[in-house]
């Protein structure tokens, strides 16, 4: 059972500072470890709860007594964290602290905010909360930036002159526009659209989805001079905090059809190559949406995909069948023997049967959407729901690799991980997946040099349920490029939920919004890039809420380039070697100073105006 560590009675307040000091002369006041290896710190869970009347907010203390906002607490509300033995944390609610403690020795343990105030403190925090918000209300929205800054072509001509110019993002994105499929703009009903933020700022800030509630909900980090792609809906509204501190610089509000957003805190940005990567990257966006009638959500630039291994099954029209022969056939058994693959010599109990026709049928042209029945077989459904049961977790949001995930009530689902090598099975899905989206089955591992992450699978329940998402992230050059999703059990009845929909995929009936049903052995396969290189913001979709019975999914995703140990196409100035970057910006300073008039001086003169106009603002070139 979770251990009480504070309670609102004095007696409570007592036993916690018993602990915590305790604890303490263990681990040490830095959190380190102690010298006994007894006591190495160990992982554990911990719910903290803001039993008060007034928004809290909840840090972890490092070693240097440098704090990282973790979660907001509003009142009467709670969090989970997974974290460590010895590790600490503070509480503070309008920048004064409330409470710290130390984690304490046991698998769970619970922490109230309460136990830590007197009746005189409650008052004299709930009137400081009164006044932070007061001061919130006056940080005014900042206004947005359009025709100040140049055409595409008028960057390209610059380009030659302008010694911060980037030949290769333009020649790259060059590319792109040639190839780019010409578009008509769609409007949607929905509110739901992908956005990026792009930091001018020298150094990293948070971001929170306002809620109204305290600082609000944390969402990821921006790293300076860096992009960061999410898919929100118009009217919600981000804040940007100081990394380690609650100092909010600035705010925004998502508008319709607007896509990207500067970052900035009012001072001068310096970074000449990130000014012109910046404009050369407004410049480009507005000039593939005019041709491609939807926005440019990739990273900048990003080349089209022309790989072979990046092939994508042409969707054709809608209800279209296409017949694809696998040899790989279907198991009713399970081999008792991990080996890989399988092998008639050493499985000898067990053998799969015979190769089979799949049938392709396309029920989305944008984005890309195919459904294929009869895909697995329920022995196989069973085997991969035995396998991933002991490992189920609650499934977390957000950018594992470099931020850690989180807990979000987006995401209600528990999930797990399955390898490619965890069985005989599960080796003969992925290769008979390679035939069907003809490509090398080589290329679906998820180590070394593959382009696949492991089967994750996924478990909903009682109206549990994943909001509207993208699987692809618009910051990086590989990216998740198609998706197979596979059901492994069948909806409960057509309303028990628990559908896949697309809500902007396109439908003859000029209707936007598709819904795929849980069935065994279905499999539904989309991609999440177009040809030219671009993310597909129609690949936009949702796992409904399961309202009656239960819902097992797996599903794996194929990037468009090896995960790890590849070679990355290209670097945005702002990312490269800090010793690079100033010797550039260096060099660039003393040319602009040392020339005259010359073709791209106009070019330069609306680039400085349109940043200046940025300065204290998060805009948008449209």
């Amino acid at each position: 059972m979770p251990r009480r560590i504070a309670a609102a009675a004095a007696a409570a307040v007592a036993v916690l500072a018993l602990v915590a000091g305790a604890l303490e002369a263990e681990v040490g006041t830095d959190g380190g470890v102690a010298a006994a290896a007894t006591d190495r710190p160990s992982p554990m869970s911990l719910t903290v709860h803001n039993d008060l009347e007034y928004d809290i907010d909840c840090f972890w203390v490092g070693a240097n007594d440098e704090e990282a906002l973790l979660m907001p607490l509003p009142a009467k509300s709670k969090g989970e964290l997974n974290t460590f033995t010895g590790h600490r944390f503070v509480l503070k609610g309008g920048g004064t602290v409330v409470g710290t403690f130390v984690a304490p020795r046991g698998e769970a343990a619970e922490v109230y905010a309460s136990g830590f105030l007197s009746g005189a403190e409650h008052r004299e925090m709930k009137e400081l909360r009164k006044k932070e918000k007061k001061e919130a209300k006056k940080v005014e929205e900042p206004v947005a930036v359009d025709d100040d800054l140049p055409t595409w072509d008028e960057v390209v001509a610059s380009a030659e002159t302008d010694p911060n110019a980037d030949a290769n993002a333009i020649e790259i994105a060059q590319r792109v526009l040639e190839v780019a499929k010409p578009g008509k703009a769609r409007s949607f009903k929905l509110k739901a659209q992908g956005i990026k933020f792009r930091s001018l700022l020298s150094y990293n800030v948070r971001i929170f989805w306002h809620n109204g509630k305290g600082m609000g909900v944390p969402q990821s980090t921006l790293y300076a001079g860096e992009d960061m792609t999410t898919n929100s809906y118009i009217g919600h509204t981000f804040k940007f905090y100081k990394q380690h501190k609650d100092e909010l610089v600035t705010s925004i509000t998502v508008q319709k059809g607007q896509v990207i957003y500067l970052i900035q805190d009012g001072g001068e940005v310096s970074d000449k190559k990130l000014m012109r990567h910046t404009q050369e990257q407004l410049a480009f966006m507005k000039a593939y949406e005019e041709k491609a009638g939807r926005p440019w959500v990739a990273v900048y630039p990003k080349p089209p995909l022309e790989n072979d291994n990046n092939y994508m099954l042409e969707p054709g029209n809608i209800g279209d069948v296409k017949k694809v022969r696998t040899e790989y056939g279907m198991f009713d058994c399970v081999p008792a023997k991990k080996q890989l693959p399988w092998n008639p010599e050493v499985h000898t109990d067990c053998a799969p049967g015979e190769g089979f026709e799949l049938e392709i049928k396309t029920v989305s042209v944008e984005p890309r959407a195919f459904v294929v029945e009869n895909f697995f077989s329920e022995v196989e459904a069973a085997h991969i729901r035995d396998i991933a049961t002991p490992r189920l977790k609650r499934s977390q949001v957000g950018n594992s690799a470099k931020d850690g995930g989180y807990k979000s009530n987006t995401r209600t689902s528990s999930n797990a991980w399955v390898g490619r090598d965890d069985s005989p099975i599960i080796d003969q899905m992925h290769r008979r997946a390679a035939d069907m989206l003809n490509i090398d089955e080589s290329i679906i591992w998820h180590n070394g040099t593959g382009r696949a992450e492991q089967l994750q699978v996924v478990y909903y329940k009682d109206r549990q349920e994943y909001t509207s998402h993208h699987d692809w992230d618009g910051t990086s050059q590989v990216t998740r490029l198609v998706t197979v999703l596979l059901y492994l059990n069948d909806q409960a009845h057509p309303q028990a939920g628990g559908e896949t929909a697309f809500p902007k995929a396109w439908t003859p009936s000029g209707r936007d919004g598709i819904k795929v049903p849980p069935k065994t052995g279905r499999a539904v396969i989309f991609y999440s890039q177009l040809p030219d290189g671009n993310c597909d913001d129609y690949s936009l979709h949702a796992a409904l809420p399961v309202t009656d019975g239960e819902k097992w999914l797996a599903n794996f995703w194929i990037h468009n380039g090896p995960r790890k140990n590849n070679e990355v196409p290209y670097t945005p100035p702002a990312k490269r070697g800090a010793a690079g970057s100033a010797k550039a910006t260096a060099a660039g300073e003393g040319d602009a100073a040392a020339s005259t008039a010359t073709p791209g001086e106009s070019v330069g003169e609306k680039l400085a105006e349109g940043l200046r106009n940025l300065v204290g603002t998060v805009s948008s070139f449209w």
